[in-house]
């Protein structure tokens, strides 16, 4: 009987440090490069950075810039959003305390690249690239706009944004 007390009490303090530990992803492939890494990673960190600027400054208009249309929205419901106008009517459930943690938290390591775009928050937003040229053309990976191509928010039962975090949203 001792025996199972113990192990109860130990799986519950487990789980309660689990569900304290703030998001962390594994370490992207963009700064430490692997075979997957892609060519065009800096010009996705620069996304980064320009869509969080965007986003921490409430420049909503510059962030609705920062999309291709249509975009997939996951949560609270999928969602497909066709325009800017619709985007900007949304804004609000999009970007919410917790996906502005995410972006906020996320550090240029923690960006991951594959065939399918960019992502940070283990897949919490993803971007990509539109190619204007030919793939053979050897300028392909440099020309091209960034932009939001999927927001599947943040996972289920776990806060990005520790109830200690000094974060401003």
């Amino acid at each position: 009987m001792r025996r199972l007390i113990l192990i109860a009490i130990l799986v519950y303090s487990t789980s309660l440090v689990v569900r304290a530990t703030p998001l962390q992803e594994d370490t992207g492939n963009c700064i430490e490069k692997d075979n997957s890494s892609r060519p065009d990673c800096p010009r996705a960190i620069d996304f980064l950075h320009r869509l969080r600027s965007s986003v921490d400054k409430n420049q909503r208009n510059e962030v609705a810039n920062l999309v291709h249309y249509p975009l997939r929205v996951n949560f609270p419901k999928k969602k497909l959003v066709r325009s800017k106008a619709e985007f900007l009517r949304i804004y609000d459930k999009i970007f919410t305390r917790e996906l502005r943690c995410v972006l906020d938290n996320a550090r240029d390591e923690d960006i991951w690249g594959n065939y399918r775009g960019f992502m940070i928050g283990r897949g919490a937003l993803w971007w990509e690239g539109t190619a204007v040229t030919d793939p053979d053309d050897p300028d392909f990976w440099k020309k091209g706009k960034f932009g939001l191509i999927t927001i599947n928010g943040p996972f289920a039962g776990i806060d990005p944004c520790p109830k200690n975090d000094a974060t401003k949203h």
